[in-house]
């Protein structure tokens, strides 16, 4: 699970202030346990679910007596490989601040894995490969999607290698944690820099929940068959990342910005200049997304359920609405039909304000306001061998939340021939187009 060093730039401030104003409004509050001071539901309820199981959320802070496994406590203890480049009390220290903000021991000493630059490149990329049959089957329909709605001249092929080269770029990912290797690896090369200490203790948070659950079954899950088309799996990303982005914030906080009270002014990544600011948008917002959902029920050690019991079906439903309806959406293909998927609260935000990496704040703010309304979405991508299109259908709550999602993506498409928005009865459509690039 890689950290970016720049979680979508840090384009989100205002959007991170609205999401946690709209979780501590949703209509799911009433069924409040938690013993925190903030005062959401330990988990948001889904449909036909009040959220209240009878569970005690002290109970979810616990010294992990539950644990699926049977190693014991080794709290404080941890393996190292190679040579980190802080000193065993800056892992100790982190060790035991992920502990007491989780609430749960680790049952096994974590194993931390410090490599040189090329060992770590080699690794990350060497993970990627295991997915690159799936990558590259899909690589055409996302190389359109990207052409279409983020206005990228990248082609397959390219779009393929700049993927590639951003998830093992050691100057873009300082640090990301394997739970077939129950490992997390680091690169020696970033020395002892404030931003590599605050990504152990994001790291440290995956290697804690893995030995409380199957990070791997659950990411296999809800990528399978069975929920293709579903949100399922950003569902769970928001969960995951935002429980180790919650310890991160706070020990930012105990330690002052930057992991010891300074931080060096972030300079772009060449990477970063090559692939859609889109995408780079879409992998930073369940950092935030997920942070703020996590924060608003309190914290990591208020939110275990959330990833040993039922999750939200939608990142509506976790952000937002935890009651609302969905409605079935379907997109209608212009073109010959090459991909279809659900098309949520994040894909909203991310075509809208992920157009550059440092949209201006009316911006953000337009996309995020007319993201809560959303329930349902679906995009289709079409094309030949001239053209990439993209169809996008979504339902909104109220009549107002309607017009609000027509208004944001007019604005957004205002300007470019290639892009069409339109209201078809009680949905709001989508169509951009783009000349293909192969």
């Amino acid at each position: 699970m890689p950290r970016p060093k720049a979680r979508a730039a840090r384009l989100v401030a205002p959007l991170l202030a609205l999401v946690l104003v709209a979780v501590a409004c949703s209509d799911g509050d009433d069924d409040d346990e938690s013993t925190t001071t903030t005062t959401p539901p330990t988990s948001a309820p889904t449909d036909g679910d009040d959220g209240a199981d009878g569970d005690d959320p002290d109970d979810d802070a616990d010294d992990g007596d539950d644990t699926e496994g049977d190693g014991g406590d080794a709290s404080g203890a941890f393996v190292a490989e190679g040579e980190p480049p802080f000193g065993d009390d800056v892992v100790t220290e982190a060790i035991a601040f992920v502990e007491a903000e989780t609430g749960r021991t680790f049952v096994d000493p974590p194993r931390i894995v410090a490599q040189t630059d090329e060992e770590y490149e080699a690794g990350a990329a060497e993970l990627l490969e295991e997915d690159l049959d799936e990558l590259q089957e899909d690589i055409d329909a996302m190389a359109r999607y990207y052409q279409a709605l983020a206005g990228s001249e990248l082609g397959p092929g390219e779009l393929l290698d700049a993927v590639l080269d951003l998830y093992s770029d050691s100057d873009t990912i300082l640090g990301y944690y394997v739970p077939e290797d129950d490992a997390l690896f680091l690169p020696v090369s970033a020395g002892d820099d404030p931003e590599l200490r605050v990504t152990l203790v994001h790291e440290l948070v995956h290697a804690l929940d893995d030995q409380y659950v199957d990070l791997d079954a659950m990411s296999e899950e809800a990528s399978s068959d069975e929920n293709e088309g579903t949100e399922a799996g950003i569902v769970l990303d928001l969960v995951v990342e935002g429980r180790a982005s919650s310890v991160e914030e706070r020990w930012r906080q105990e330690q002052g910005e930057g992991g010891d009270g300074s931080e060096e002014p972030f300079e772009l990544p060449e990477v970063l200049e090559v692939v859609p600011p889109m995408l780079v948008t879409e992998i930073g917002l369940p950092y935030e997304f997920g942070l703020a959902a996590i924060e608003a029920r309190g914290g990591a050690s208020a939110t275990w359920s959330l990833l040993e019991d039922t999750r939200p079906e939608t990142v509506d439903a976790l952000l937002f609405d935890p009651g609302g309806d969905v409605s079935d959406v379907d997109a209608t293909a212009t073109l010959e039909e090459l991909h279809r998927g659900a098309f949520g609260v994040v894909d909203i935000i991310a075509v809208l304000a992920g157009q550059s990496l440092e949209p201006d704040e009316a911006t953000v703010i337009t996309a995020t306001e007319a993201a809560v309304g959303w329930a349902g979405g679906e995009y289709v991508v079409t094309g030949d061998d001239t053209e990439s299109c993209v169809v996008i259908s979504l339902a909104a709550d109220t009549d107002r939340d309607l017009a609000e999602l027509e208004d944001a993506f007019s604005a957004w498409a205002s300007g470019d021939d290639g892009r069409d928005v339109s209201v078809d009865g009680d949905r709001v459509v989508v169509d951009a187009c783009a000349p293909y690039v192969s």
